[in-house]
């Protein structure tokens, strides 16, 4: 039976073959390129999610809640870090002192900086993998860059395990999505939401297979249509 959904991508994934060619387009699109969605958004839908992420807003709000957390302004000012982002639609962050944020009172969109474990080999990354009504949890060995954004980091999978799929609409709509962890004080917390993946680099292809990929994201489309 041909395929009822086409692609629209700017990168290969494993599965791209199932789909109906350009030519042969007769149904839903499914859209897997485009900028990534601004930093800002990411977290409104994580948060409208229930899904836990670290201390987020406008920066110097986020910096003086860092501030009442410590309890120590002077302390506090020196240590407590945020990631800063030049705007709501920004991508990288830069890391910016507590201090430095309630001086200059910038615009934009900030996060608590979460720092690196010590040893660094200790960094473990947490991804959920979603595709349509189902889902894996990713674990990954980070590998450090010397003063490196948290978008610049190495990572391996290491281990699949499928888990309850995320049923919160302002997820689902997406047909595939990944939500990445970093470990916080005991924690994971959600930092990051990309809903175009490339999900051969977590390994996905060796527990899901291609025509079973498609199927899920076709039943997602064809819901939402």
């Amino acid at each position: 039976m041909p395929a009822k959904i086409s692609l629209e991508t700017d990168f290969v994934d494993y599965y791209d073959h199932t789909f109906s060619t350009a030519e042969a387009r007769h149904g839903p699109v499914f859209r897997r390129s485009g900028p990534p969605l601004p930093t800002k958004e990411q977290f409104r839908i994580l948060k409208a999610a229930g899904i836990p992420t670290p201390l987020c807003g406008d920066p110097v709000f986020v910096a003086k809640e860092l501030m009442a957390r410590y309890g120590c302004a002077g302390w506090a000012a020196r240590t407590a870090h945020v990631a800063l982002y030049a705007s709501p639609e920004s991508l990288t962050p830069v890391k910016a002192p507590v201090e430095q944020i309630l001086k200059s009172a910038p615009n934009g969109f900030a996060h608590e900086w979460i720092p690196n474990p010590t040893p660094p080999s200790l960094a473990i990354n947490v991804a959920h993998i979603q595709i349509g009504n189902r889902a894996w949890m990713s674990t990954h060995q980070r590998t450090l860059l010397d003063d490196e954004p948290r978008q610049m980091l190495l990572e391996q999978p290491v281990l699949l395990t499928e888990t309850l799929p995320e049923t919160c609409e302002a997820l689902t709509k997406y047909p595939v999505f990944v939500i990445k962890y970093l470990d916080a004080y005991g924690t994971n917390l959600a930092y990051s939401l990309d809903t175009a993946p490339c999900l051969s680099f977590y390994g996905l292809e060796a527990v899901l297979p291609p025509d079973e990929a498609y199927h899920l994201i076709e039943e997602t489309l064809l819901k939402t249509a």
